[in-house]
């Protein structure tokens, strides 16, 4: 509020409500006589001067509620003049001294606010600081075969909300706690709290996808045949691969060379498999064995 007093007044005035020069407190201050002689040759009139008012400090702030991580503005009404000291859990900040602080840290902040009449500290704020929500991830594999897929989860929770990203890009309708990866890339899962507002972005997970190798059989002979016939099928060679050799779609025990001996009919086909565990099936070969034993088959005449 308002201070009054009777004061000295340190040079002449001619009517009352003009501003003087007036020592308060030893110190000079443009005031308003208020209450003074209408007149007054020379200083030393005692007047009583008012309108000398010490600060009203008050803080505001766009929100009490910050995430980890996150800053706050907190903004004190500024004055041209006044001095500023700002207070956290009633202990003064360092370097805080202007009309505005910003803030990361939890806690009860005040600001004192200073002029040549008084001081005034202000109303407390509190902040408080909300944890981020959980958001790791992790996968079965980081290692895929081309065409498949590897499930990436995260951390279920109540009150979020899921986004997956793929090289930092969101992924459409990616939006539940896993995620079945078929492209390589990086992934990684933001996670929103509903009820807080807050947001986390989780660890990476690298997916890499592995060729598969090429799967072909070539029969090194007629595929049509009288019974007590044979001929022998080859798959693809390469290095490092392995063979299962199928007829009908079924393994067939210890068949696991390069090569096969058909004997029987059937439809036969080879699993390809590299080092990297992908493997490609091959189309399927046809073996007809059409007359008995003992006959002697003749292709039909083109």
């Amino acid at each position: 509020g308002n201070t009054c007093g009777n004061y000295t007044s340190a040079g002449s005035s001619t009517t009352g409500g003009v501003s003087n020069t007036i020592n308060y407190n030893t110190t000079p201050l443009n005031l308003t006589l208020v209450n003074g002689p209408a007149a007054s040759s020379s200083g030393g009139v005692l007047n009583t001067i008012c309108n000398c008012a010490a600060p009203v400090s008050v803080i505001t702030s766009s929100s009490l509620f910050i995430c980890l991580w996150d800053s706050l503005q907190l903004i004190t009404n500024p004055t041209p003049g006044n001095s500023y000291k700002w207070l956290r859990n009633g202990n003064p900040i360092n370097g805080a001294v202007n009309s505005t602080y910003f803030t990361s840290t939890g806690g009860n902040y005040t600001c004192v606010q200073t002029n040549v009449c008084g001081s005034d500290t202000s109303n407390f704020v509190t902040i408080t600081i909300n944890s981020l929500p959980a958001a790791s991830i992790s996968a079965t594999a980081t290692t895929i075969c081309s065409g498949d897929s590897v499930q990436i989860t995260g951390t279920p929770a109540a009150n979020r909300i899921y986004q997956w990203l793929r090289n930092g890009s969101l992924i459409s309708g990616a939006n539940i706690i896993s995620y079945y990866a078929k492209q390589s890339g990086k992934y990684r899962l933001r996670v929103i709290n509903t009820i807080t507002g807050c947001t986390k972005n989780g660890n990476t997970i690298t997916i890499s996808t592995v060729p598969l190798p090429p799967a072909t059989v070539t029969p090194l002979g007629p595929t049509t045949f009288c019974a007590g016939g044979s001929v022998t099928l080859q798959a693809n060679s390469g290095t490092g691969l392995t063979y299962q050799w199928r007829k009908n779609g079924f393994p067939i025990l210890g068949a696991t060379n390069i090569n096969f001996t058909a004997t029987t009919a059937g439809k036969y086909k080879a699993d390809v498999t590299n080092s990297n565990g992908c493997t490609k099936k091959s189309t399927n070969t046809t073996i007809t064995v059409p007359c008995r034993e003992g006959e002697v088959f003749q292709p039909p005449t083109l």
